[in-house]
């Protein structure tokens, strides 16, 4: 809107009304046009007057485009159509530019910083800000969005998740005040114009991958309030996020896009949300009988796309995005008479008082933000935010001394003659999801040379090239018997690239590796451009232990073992691709393996083969050369988004085998070995944590990674970073992946066993001690504030950062948690000697419990303890208070 205002009129409002009427008495005419007085331009107005005005001038075709994501402008409003972006940790897109590049959120979330993640929210949206008004116009003719579909705060349930990366806790507590925080920065606080408009995701329980589109949890209202929406209630209420979208699964029966609990009961009745809500791309149409994406079921809840429309509209969705549902069918919904335009004018009313408080409708010179120059966009100043955000999320989870009594941590430069650098993650660029790009990334390897060059010390630097043959899946090792007998693959290909109808052709694959062209293969005999095919058998692997599944592929490929999706790669390509996916499975258990894949294409291809466990390099080769001629190795290991990511849950617990065989030659080669971490989610690994003297948790560090790693490891940063989520020991110690009951044993207020690190788990280089612990008092009534003082001191020789923790206990049920985070602090720059005095606030009506019969929280009465922590599993001192 902003090259294109209509002005209003200059003639003074006091008499431009009379004038109007008169006119319009004689220039009468019932065509729908844009009258001279346009008060929706009339910025003297509030943003409300000014949306009522614009949603009486709309045409219905007109309102139903605004609440869809069309590319098709209002020419007869003058009004523009609007991109949606993403923004976790850094700008994505969708117009491609370099950006600053964050740590991965679950590594901010380490950072026990809510004000540091302020802080680049609006670095973030000041970038993005600078794009939109004076960058480069790409996609759409746009120079960038100001609709980010961020952040993730669905909560890190359970390791195995694909996604913990994108979220920032376990804990509801910790990460409402992330959220919050995060939300706050992005949208600014200025008292009239937002800087940009998050969405926090995906509303609500979002924790699955394999089956995102089609997972259905069963979730009690009480889990639901206590552990699941609060987060998305501070984004909200504390927040003040203008969006909100919703999840693809479904919740106790309904799909999240068309949950009117969720939506008209929770988020606006409950809340008082103001703002729009989104679904996730395209989830009106994975909601329809017989529609499916990527290989993956829907939910089936509506039998067309004009029920999904009012079903979704009626539910409380505002705004359709990426997919054509209100755009092409709302119109008949309404004509139906299953839509009211009270609620579509609801709905107009929410996406447009978003624009309006964007400054879409305002003259640039009215808008702050206008102002931001391009210049910002990874500058300085934000690369040194990213840089102080990598040293705050660094974690060190192990720091053991030698029998000397000394601890191989900090590494003392002028000590070394060369340090041996290896690992697959040394030499990568570890982002994460949802990331943007750096034009100067500095890798793990890059920061240690860097670092090392300027102290003289040599750096032997081993390539990873661990190249394993994968071999054909053998018949021996096939239970599967086709009709011959013979152990094979059950084929079924269907002329659709929905894996619907009847099968066109079945038979039977003796191995999966097959090729076509234009003159062999299914599409020659079901005469059809587009084809999809599904492959099943049974193995029954000879050994216990992790697998790597090798898929070679054109076209899109799914592979699910025993029902849980292991790999998706559902775009559609021609070029011939290969991703190799680790695997945990049990010794002579059958194991149903289901392969989909779909293709337009003439010429396809579809390998499977595996590497066995103990067949995936356990030569360490020229890295154990190096550790044995090395003063010290640092051996950056962890996971990438090949393991983890939207789309893929993780299929193996632990480090990949061929990092820890490797790991176990180097250590035993050279015990001043450091172990660096960079992943998304929990390492479960009980022979690293026995074996490895210093492990550290660099998670994906961002694009100044490779320097905090470099100075952390060296001590020029002293790390102060506190896990925010569990490391259990055995994947066997968690509750199904598909249980959603918190109390079943969920993250450190139920966990049943003992971890491996602790949620709030993090060491240093200093020592501190907490004491003079101290209450006002011990009796609280049911709405009050409570307030506990301590001192911190630094009782080491070096200056660092402390992050103390304030945990509740209560015995008023055994299913209630073991203890609740009730209130934090990173308490910065402690010098040696120094005692600092700290303060923890919060109120007494946090110590609620959602009741289901009540239908609202309420605080019991009777004794709870207050727990002074460094982390869940260390409590440093505990005071009983009362609450009557």
């Amino acid at each position: 809107m902003k090259n294109t205002q209509i002005a209003p009129s200059r003639v003074p409002r006091r008499i431009r009304k009379p004038m109007l009427q008169a006119a319009s008495i004689i220039c009468f005419s019932i065509t729908q046009t844009v009258t001279a007085q346009n008060d929706y331009l009339d910025t003297s107005l509030s943003f409300e007057q000014r949306v009522d005005d614009l949603v009486q001038k709309m045409t219905l075709e007109e309102k139903i485009l605004t609440v869809s994501h069309s590319r098709k402008r209002l020419d007869r409003l003058d009004i523009g159509y609007q991109i949606c972006g993403e923004a976790l940790h850094g700008y994505v897109g969708p117009v491609r530019q370099p950006a600053t590049v964050f740590p991965q959120c679950i590594g901010l979330g380490a950072t026990w910083n809510p004000p540091l993640v302020k802080q680049i929210g609006n670095v973030i949206s000041d970038e993005i800000r600078a794009m939109y008004h004076h960058g480069t116009a790409e996609n759409w003719g746009k120079k960038a969005p100001l609709f980010l579909m961020a952040p993730d705060i669905n909560i890190a349930r359970d390791p195995r998740w694909g996604r913990t990366q994108e979220t920032y806790s376990e804990d509801p507590f910790m990460l409402s005040q992330f959220a919050a925080a995060y939300v706050q920065g992005m949208q600014g606080e200025h008292e009239k114009y937002l800087k940009v408009v998050c969405a926090p995701k995906h509303f609500v329980a979002n924790n699955e991958e394999h089956n995102r589109f089609s997972a259905d949890p069963q979730i009690s209202e009480k889990d639901l309030r206590e552990y699941y929406l609060p987060a998305f209630k501070a984004a909200v209420t504390e927040g003040k996020s203008r969006s909100i979208m919703t999840a693809y699964n479904a919740l106790n029966g309904v799909p999240c896009v068309a949950n009117s609990w969720l939506q008209n009961d929770v988020l606006k009745g409950d809340w008082g949300f103001t703002g729009f809500t989104l679904p996730d791309f395209g989830s009106p149409l994975w909601m329809i009988e017989g529609e499916s994406w990527a290989a993956h079921k829907g939910h089936g809840y509506a039998k067309n796309k004009v029920e999904s429309a009012w079903l979704c509209m009626n539910a409380g969705l505002d705004y359709d995005v990426f997919s054509p549902v209100y755009e092409n069918h709302l119109k008949e919904a309404i004509e139906l008479e299953k839509v009211s335009m009270e609620r579509v004018d609801d709905a107009v009313r929410r996406c447009l008082l978003a624009r309006f408080e964007l400054g879409e409708f305002d003259p640039d010179e009215m808008v702050p933000f206008t102002k931001i120059p391009f210049s910002v966009v990874a500058s300085e100043p934000h690369k040194e935010l990213s840089m102080e955000a990598a040293r705050q999320s660094m974690v060190l989870l192990q720091n053991r001394a030698n029998k000397e009594g000394k601890k191989l941590l900090p590494l003392d430069a002028s000590q070394l003659k060369k340090v041996a650098i290896i690992g697959p993650n040394a030499d990568k660029v570890n982002y994460g999801n949802y990331s943007g790009f750096s034009k100067t990334p500095v890798t793990a390897l890059n920061g240690l040379r860097n670092y090392l060059q300027k102290h003289d010390v040599s750096v032997d630097f081993v390539k990873w090239d661990k190249k394993v043959t994968a071999e054909p899946i053998l018949q021996e090792f096939i239970s599967l018997l086709g009709p011959d007998g013979v152990p094979s693959w059950r084929s079924q290909v269907f002329a659709n690239e929905n894996y619907s109808g009847k099968p066109q052709l079945e038979y039977w694959e003796k191995s999966m590796d097959i090729s076509w062209n234009k003159d062999f293969g299914p599409r020659t005999e079901i005469k059809s451009p587009q084809y999809s095919a599904i492959w099943t058998t049974t193995l029954m692997p000879p050994k216990a232990g992790q697998y790597l599944i090798e898929l070679t592929y054109t076209g899109g490929l799914t592979v699910d073992l025993d029902g849980q999706r292991v790999m998706s790669d559902w775009y559609l390509n021609a070029k011939e691709r290969k991703q190799i996916v680790p695997v945990a499975l049990e010794a002579n258990k059958a194991t149903e393996i289901v392969v989909k894949f779909k293709s337009d294409q003439i010429n396809d291809r579809v390998k499977i083969a595996w590497v066995l466990p103990g067949e995936q390099s356990s030569d360490a080769g020229s890295e154990l050369e190096a550790a044995q001629s090395a003063d010290a190795v640092i051996a950056i290991m962890g996971m990438t988004t090949a393991f983890e990511g939207e789309g893929k849950d993780r299929s193996a617990p632990g480090l990949p085998d061929d990092q820890i065989n490797v790991l176990k030659e180097v250590l035993a080669a050279n015990p001043n070995t450091i172990v660096v971490l960079e992943n998304g989610s929990s390492v479960e690994s009980q022979w690293l944590a026995d074996n490895a003297p210093a492990i550290l948790e660099a998670w994906y560090p961002g694009e100044r990674g490779g320097d905090a790693i470099a100075e952390t490891i060296f001590g020029d940063n002293n790390p102060a970073g506190c896990l925010p989520i569990t490391f259990a020991k055995s994947w066997n110690d968690l509750p199904a992946f598909d249980d959603y009951k918190v109390s079943n044993g969920r993250t450190y207020m139920h966990f049943k066993h003992e971890p491996l690190f602790a949620f709030g788990h993090g060491l240093s280089y200093t020592e501190f001690k907490l004491d003079n612990f101290d209450l006002a008092k011990d009796l609280y009534d049911k709405n009050s504030n409570i307030l506990v003082s301590f001192d911190v001191t630094n009782t080491g020789n070096r200056i660092g950062d402390k992050v103390v923790q304030l945990y509740v206990r209560d015995n008023l049920s055994e299913n209630n948690p073991k203890r609740r985070l009730k209130a934090f602090s990173r308490v910065a720059k402690i010098k040696p000697g120094e005692t600092r005095p700290v303060t923890l606030e919060f109120n007494s009506s946090e110590l609620a419990y959602w009741n289901d019969s009540a239908k609202q929280f309420e605080v019991s009465s009777g004794e709870y303890l207050l727990e002074l922590a460094e982390s869940s599993a260390k409590i440093v001192n505990t005071k009983p208070i009362k609450i009557k």
